[in-house]
């Protein structure tokens, strides 16, 4: 904790009451750092070890932490790093926020976040465990992966507003991998190359961002993935190469399932669909509801003959033109004045 303490700021305070006792710590790293004596001391403002505390007091530890670096109050003044802070807490702290501890953020409380992947009778996640072993010893493994519905309830398919550039997509920032080691958080919605995006299957993409996958190992913590400081992941360890292959396999699996699912929404009609009804079917469960399987199941697609009965046409215009077209055709839906243009030249300019 100190080591944090300093890397947020150049002055924190730590005071601190119990029903016996109560301190309060105050340092100045700048002052602090100014001391050449060897020895390391850091003197109490108050310590009492017979304090009774009043009624006004609040029991507890309260930690400080004022003149921060300037790239600490840069990342704390941006929406994506609060975001994700957040949704880092819940998970961590997952158990101690269902059994009643209180955490806010900027005054809005956590949540448990308990993570959940889609299931119906058709469509359900990978779901694997293994025993992977390393130096003479093993390491339990299980692995979830598969898609999340949305907030709403609602578990889509992807669809045409997925056809942006994966930089230009902001939403989403729960996509991606997790990993536990011995229950605590690792990596949190990793999209990159280290869990399989873009080496072993296809990078991150807007059409993935219902993805959820899930990694929990259980072991001697000397055998676990984890670098020096316990921050991040070793990707030499061999525990981890071993995880990866198992992440990458289930990583395509989920893939195939929503390239198909995309794939079935631009080009069969809606009547002849299969893939999105039973994705409408699915409801969301807790992990341990999750049947073992291999890969990710789902209905198949239908005949390939039927997907050709379907085009999808894609082009860029100038958007003062298309804002001229867009105003005589009374509406603001590319889609739309692209069919309505399309079916404009085929009534008048083709013969059939």
């Amino acid at each position: 904790m100190k080591r944090a303490l300093f890397k947020l700021g150049t002055r924190f305070k730590v005071a601190s009451i119990t029903s016996d006792s109560r301190f309060e710590l105050p340092v100045d790293v700048d002052e602090w750092a100014r001391d050449l004596d060897p020895r390391w001391q850091f003197t109490f403002s108050e310590a009492d070890a017979a304090y009774r505390p009043s009624p006004n007091d609040v029991l507890g530890t309260t930690i400080e932490v004022d003149r921060l670096h300037d790239s600490v109050r840069e990342d704390f003044g941006a929406r994506s790093v609060l975001g994700r802070l957040r949704l880092d807490l819940e998970l961590r702290h997952q158990s101690a926020l269902a059994a009643g501890l209180a955490i806010s953020l900027n005054g809005d409380p956590l949540r448990p976040s308990r993570p959940e992947l889609a299931l119906s009778d058709v469509i359900a996640p990978v779901h694997t465990t293994q025993l992977l072993r390393a130096n003479g010893e093993t390491v339990q493994m299980e692995l979830y992966a598969g898609v999340a519905k949305a907030s709403d309830g609602a578990m889509r398919a992807p669809d045409v507003s997925d056809e942006v550039e994966p930089e230009e997509f902001l939403a989403a920032p729960e996509a991606g991998w997790y990993l536990f080691c011995n229950n605590r958080l690792l990596l949190a919605a990793d999209t990159s190359e280290l869990t399989g995006w873009g080496d072993g299957a296809n990078a991150f993409h807007p059409q993935y961002r219902s993805f959820r996958g899930y990694v929990y190992l259980y072991g001697d913590s000397a055998l676990l993935p984890r670098n020096t400081t316990k921050t991040g992941v070793d990707r030499d360890s061999r525990i981890f190469r071993a995880t990866r292959a198992q992440m990458v396999q289930a990583l395509r699996s989920v893939q195939n399932f929503l390239n198909k699912a995309k794939n079935e929404g631009q080009r069969i009609p809606a009547s002849d669909r299969i893939i999105a009804p039973a994705i409408a079917s699915t409801r969301s469960v807790p992990l341990a509801e999750v049947p073992l399987s291999e890969v990710m199941r789902f209905p198949d697609p239908p005949d390939r003959r039927a997907a050709d009965t379907i085009k999808r046409i894609a082009y860029a215009v100038p958007k003062d033109d298309f804002d001229a077209v867009a105003e005589t055709l009374e509406t603001e839906a590319a889609s739309e004045v692209g069919r309505r243009t399309f079916q404009f030249f085929l009534d008048t300019q083709v013969d059939r």
